[in-house]
Formats: C-alpha cells, structure tokens, sequence
C-alpha cells in the first residue's frame, strides 16, 4: 500500500467528481477523450479510468518507489504470454506512442503509468459466489498455474522471499518484534524446495487473485491487477486468494470448508495440487498476513502529521487496528 500522505496528495489534485488536470494529462498519453479521465480507487496503486472513440479503458498509476519499478516489466511480459495462451486476462492498450507504459513527472517525482481494456462484467465478493462460481475461481487459478509452468522465465521479478525481506528491512527502528516474525517466517520459507516447469510446485504466479481482482463474464472470471506478480510457489497463490474466505485470519483456515473445497475441486478439476502442497497453506496465509503487516506498519509509523485529512485519519486508523490484530495473530502462529 502506498504512503497514506501521497494518496492524499493525489487526492488534493482531483475535484470531487475525482477529475483534475494532473489525471488529464496522464490520461492524454492514450489519446483520452477530454473530461473522461476520473479516479476509480486508490491501495498500491491508482486505479484510474478514462473513454476514448467511445470505449472505456482502466489506467493504473504507480507512485514512486512502489515496487512496481522492478515488477512492470516482468508483469506486462507475462500478461502478453497469456494473451496467446488464451487466459482470460486484462489485455494491454499501448499509449497513444506505441508504448507499454508512460513515466510521467509529478510534484511527488516519477510516476509509472500504463492502461488496459475495460473488462465489461460482474463484480462480488467472495462470500456471495455460488458453488458453480467457486469452482471456476479455483479452476482459473489452475489454468494460470498451467500456463506458469510453461513460462521460460520463472524468476522473473521479485519473488516472495525478497518481498518478505525488502519489508523487513524498512520496518523503523525499534521494531524487534516485528523483524523476530519476519526472520522466523523466513526461515521456514527458505526449507521448502522450488520445482519449476511442467508438474513443479514454483512459477510466476499472480499473488492477489482474491474476489475483487476477478471480472465475471458470465460464469468466467476475468483477472485482473497483476501488480502483486512475482516467483512464488503454486499453492502460496490459492493460499493468498482464499484468505477472504476464512475473515482474512490465519487461524480461521479450515481446509473442510465447504467452500475451500469447492474451490480446491475446481482447482484439482485443472491441475494437481498434492496434500503436502495443500498442507502449506496456513504458512502461506501467515507470509500473505506479514507481507501485509509489514508495509502497513512503515504507513503508519509516526502517528497522523499535522494538516492530515480527516478521512486519511479514518483510514490510518483502521489500518493501525488491522496492524494489531495480525500482530497477535502472527505472534500465535509463530510461537515465542
């Protein structure tokens, strides 16, 4: 997630329609309709929108330092490889000069810019999908898992482990106990074997592909945000997908959930997934949680500086009460 202070430094930029001209102008690079550029949301990145020759396309703006300067790249390889693979996917729409992604100066430094075609379709949260819809959210994950196992660049990126230990390492001073479960997690991270290619266990694999990255067309889910892609194993991705279905809370995991099972049914309808793999998954839901924790822990550190929006307080706030409940929970998980 990125600085709360940058979200509301963006925000300031906007009208409240969620239109400026600093969105105009990245929306320009594609030859936007004017007007038509308007914020969506905001989290990692900002998911923007705009129309041109009257279709709707989604633009996403990286700020500065997001780890998309190191992923971007790797990323927009990958959704091209699934494309002629077929995976139904976020397809790219170049800028209006050919190119896949724009930097573009702002009065924060550098941001990365790139747009993709509107997906027409149905959102819904996990807690609504219906049996036949649980089992096509797990059989499209076994199908990116497939096409992944073919991919000639595995390592692609930033994989889990680096992740982990680049969050560790900007945890502010003091944070001891924070780094002893980073440190514990990856410790237990580094004893597990990476098999890639056909039949293995570790590939690129999406790392976000819970309820509100999926596009439904019909009974066919449509992914989309990618900016989570990086190596790691099969079994982290259906781990890190199906956290909402268990309150988001490592020691919810239940693995005879009847709606875990429907999707490890759609899963395995595609794909092999193995017990052992399957067996990992609490780890893996502890590693999501960390990852989680960790970055939310550098947001907040510092408390509300002078001048903050009232609604980025709220927001801070409700982060800080995420950041205690993974504490205790990571702690449980972890042991002394």
């Amino acid at each position: 997630m990125m600085s709360l202070l940058l979200m509301q430094a963006f925000f300031s930029e906007l009208d409240e329609g969620g239109r400026g001209a600093l969105l105009e102008g990245f929306a320009a690079l594609w030859g936007a309709e004017p007007g038509s550029a308007t914020i969506v949301r905001a989290s990692s990145n900002f998911l923007c929108s705009f129309e041109r020759g009257g279709r709707r396309y989604s633009l996403r703006i990286a700020p500065p330092g997001s780890r998309k300067e190191v992923t971007l790249e790797p990323q927009l390889d990958f959704l091209a490889f699934l494309e002629g693979r077929g995976i139904p996917a976020h397809r790219l729409f170049p800028s209006a000069s050919g190119r896949r992604f724009e930097t573009v100066a702002t009065p924060w430094g550098p941001s990365l810019a790139t747009a993709f075609e509107w997906i027409e379709g149905e959102l819904s949260e996990a807690e609504e999908f219906s049996d036949s819809r649980l089992r096509a959210w797990g059989g499209a994950l076994a199908r990116l898992h497939l096409a992944s196992e073919d991919y000639p660049k595995p390592d692609q990126g930033l994989d889990l482990l680096q992740c982990l230990a680049r969050a560790r390492d900007r945890l502010p001073p003091g944070a001891a106990r924070e780094r002893r479960i980073a440190d514990a997690l990856l410790s237990r991270l580094r004893t597990l074997p990476r098999r890639r290619g056909r039949g293995g266990n570790w590939g690129l694999i999406h790392a976000d592909f819970e309820a509100d990255n999926l596009i439904w067309k019909g009974e066919e889910p449509w992914a989309i945000d990618f900016d989570e892609l990086g190596p790691g194993w099969f079994a982290a991705d259906l781990a890190f997908a199906a956290r909402d279905l268990f309150g988001d809370r490592v020691g919810a995991f239940d693995a005879a959930d009847p709606r875990f099972r429907l999707f490890l049914e759609g899963y395995r309808e595609v794909r092999p997934l193995p017990e052992e793999e399957l067996a990992l998954v609490p780890l893996f839901l502890a590693l999501n949680h960390d990852l989680h924790r960790l970055d939310i822990a550098v947001i907040v550190a510092g408390g509300s500086p002078p001048g903050e929006a009232s609604w980025v307080a709220n927001l801070r706030e409700r982060l800080v009460r995420h950041l205690r409940r993974w504490d205790e929970e990571l702690a449980a998980f972890v042991g002394p």
